[in-house]
């Protein structure tokens, strides 16, 4: 690889078109290149095949057998644990981390892939999707009975939520909160501490990406970024 980057050239032309290019390589080279006769059809049709390709590649990527689905259902559960336990919601007000935490249960209900293959046959009882419907559901009708209310020095009220109150009466995917010891697959990383969350964040959210459509994409991707900004 060194041998061929060594051999590189820059090609000093100006103006930067496809015919000072091409006299370019015909100077130094002796290829004679005549751009006149591509159409710009052919050009078209060239990017639109290459734009396909591309797309075609990424979704490949993300597929459930290219993507460890036990490391995206476990950043799932960790990612929805962790912001509820450490992040205070101000009483009342329905915008802000409440809606971003909402609209994120129901995106993972609408996007998740439903399946529960890589649990083990004595724990599993049901799909990923009817449970994160059912967190939602649970979390809209019951929001304060799951916490408890707590003061700023400010005298602003809120409600911190117990995790372990929502888990006691909810299982992601079904599947029994001890199977999550087991900790990462794929994402495990060669020393403590590496990789683990962040890579099953990654996994998560490019496979919530490959389920969208062009309608919801930007929807989609605008739950995300809220999530990110208020949980991550």
């Amino acid at each position: 690889m060194s041998k061929r980057v060594s051999k590189l050239q820059n090609i000093e032309v100006w103006p930067r078109t496809a015919e000072m290019v091409a006299q370019w390589i015909d100077n130094n080279t002796h290829i004679h290149l005549d751009p006149s006769q591509v159409s710009k059809a052919e050009i078209v049709q060239l990017l639109h095949h290459q734009q396909v390709k591309s797309h075609s590649d990424k979704a490949k990527r993300v597929t459930p057998e290219t993507v460890d689905m036990w490391d995206v259902q476990l950043a799932a559960a960790y990612l929805v644990h962790n912001s509820l336990a450490s992040h205070p919601f101000e009483e009342g007000q329905e915008a802000g981390p409440k809606a971003a935490m909402l609209n994120f249960i129901d995106l993972l209900a609408k996007r998740f892939p439903d399946t529960t293959a890589h649990v083990p046959e004595h724990l599993k009882q049901g799909g990923c999707r009817p449970s994160l419907q059912s967190l939602s559901q649970l979390l809209r009708t019951n929001w304060t009975g799951l916490g408890s209310e707590v003061s700023s020095p400010q005298g602003v009220k809120y409600i911190a939520i117990n995790p372990v109150f929502v888990e006691a009466n909810w299982q992601l995917c079904d599947t029994d909160w001890d199977a999550y010891g087991k900790g990462w697959g794929q994402c495990r990383g060669t020393w403590p501490g590496k990789r683990g969350f962040t890579c099953g964040l990654w996994s998560m959210f490019h496979t919530l990406a490959a389920r969208t459509d062009d309608k919801n994409a930007m929807a989609d991707l605008q739950v995300v970024r809220d999530t990110l900004w208020y949980f991550f």
